[in-house]
């Protein structure tokens, strides 16, 4: 990843993880969290548009579409 990795975005990742006693990392986030989100997000139907842009945190969206 040299050249290609900012230092920057460490934090980022860093948020969603910790650390574990040997030295490995795992997820905050659980695949149940993870389908929650979802079947709320679906709940809202075409709504959920409405409700991400009432969202006031900054947030940080990427998308990677390569390596």
């Amino acid at each position: 990843m040299a050249g290609r990795w900012h230092p920057d975005m460490d934090d980022y990742y860093r948020s969603d993880v910790y650390g574990l006693p040997e030295g490995g990392v795992t997820a905050y986030a659980s695949l149940g969290h993870i389908s929650q989100a979802i079947e709320g997000a679906l709940e809202l139907g075409e709504g959920w548009l409405d409700h991400i842009r009432s969202v006031e945190q900054p947030t940080l969206l990427i998308n990677a579409t390569g390596p």
